[in-house]
């Protein structure tokens, strides 16, 4: 008997939207899908600087949560293409941007009900509007959208009718920490710039200060890239600290180098080590927050990393050696002083 090949089909399609879309662990990693799609406007435009804002409304009738950049906008054919092809990219042979699976915009299904993006493109003095609803196979595409009209190229994606859980998740203060740790390096090299509104509140989101003494490890160069390493050493461990990983677009893919399962020890696990390894090569697995295991740049990052092991180690003991002998010299001033007395 010959083997017969079946073409595989999605039997419910409105169901396979409202899981894809659901497939975020944290409300914060739904919402950063769509500061990851102004980032790349940004990056596709070859704008640098460029300004994000994210707008919170998390009381009243009417929640959203919403995502505005002031980038090329959309005209109603790319509008038509994102709704016509939510698992088929064309983001993926662009290295400068970070999504590629194209599922990120059903994301707004972890946060609320309905999703409109208000887009004006370059040249037009229309705003167009592309609707879509929770759980819908269908979206609606709005080529005149006048009571949210731009008055500028760029584009807006509202989140509507926030489900109560996620309006306490996203209060200013987590979203403002959150992307400072997801977007470090991004923000570091001025990328863009982020900023998060509620109400009359608005605060600008910076990299953290490095915490510690910088350690001089060069730079890896792979075939699939540059591996960067900007750590730093602290005296003593008084608090946790970890080093991320920063992958595709300068964002943050996991917050400790500890998660991936052959760097759960020393000298990572000891919390006097903070900073960054960083390697565009690297993407995030979807849904989850956690390094995406290719056969090819995986592997070279894991080399990476371990060659430069036995020198983190060796900074770690010298360091204890010199608190140690710090710490003996100032006991015995104190011996000193109490004998002298």
């Amino acid at each position: 008997m010959t083997t017969e090949r079946i073409r595989l089909r999605i039997g419910d399609m409105g169901k396979a939207v409202l899981i894809t879309g659901q497939a975020y662990q944290d409300p914060k990693d739904a919402l950063n899908e769509f500061v990851s799609n102004a980032a790349d406007e940004y990056a596709q435009a070859d704008r640098r600087a460029g300004r994000i804002r994210v707008f919170l409304r998390r009381k009243g009738r009417r929640t959203l949560v919403a995502v505005e950049d002031d980038g090329r906008g959309l005209d109603e054919e790319r509008l038509r293409q994102i709704a016509r092809n939510l698992f088929n990219s064309s983001k993926t042979s662009d290295p400068r941007t970070i999504g590629e699976k194209a599922i990120g915009i059903l994301a707004f299904q972890q946060l609320g009900s309905r999703c409109d993006i208000v887009t004006r493109p370059e040249g037009s003095d229309r705003t167009l509007a592309l609707k879509l609803e929770r759980g819908s196979p269908r979206a609606e595409l709005d080529p005149n959208e006048r009571r949210r009209a731009r008055q500028q190229p760029g584009t807006t994606v509202y989140v509507l009718d926030l489900d109560p859980d996620v309006a306490r998740v996203l209060t200013q203060r987590k979203v403002v920490d959150y992307l400072r740790r997801r977007r470090a390096a991004a923000l570091a090299r001025g990328d863009y710039q982020i900023e998060v509104i509620e109400g009359r509140q608005s605060e600008l989101v910076t990299p953290d200060e490095p915490d510690g003494v910088r350690l001089d490890l060069p730079p890896r160069q792979t075939l699939w890239g540059r591996i960067e390493f900007a750590l730093y050493v602290a005296p003593r461990p008084d608090k946790p600290r970890s080093v991320s990983v920063v992958g595709a677009g300068g964002t943050t893919i996991i917050d400790s180098i500890t998660e991936v399962e052959e760097f759960d020890g020393p000298p990572w696990s000891t919390n006097q080590l903070s900073g960054m390894v960083a390697f565009e090569a690297l993407r995030q697995s979807a849904g989850r927050r956690a390094i995406l295991r290719e056969p090819e740049a995986f592997p070279v990052f894991l080399e990476a990393v371990r060659s430069i092991e036995p020198a983190v180690l060796r900074t770690l003991e010298r360091v204890a050696r010199e608190v140690d002998v710090d710490m003996a010299e100032r006991l015995n001033d104190a011996v000193r002083r109490i004998f002298s007395r």
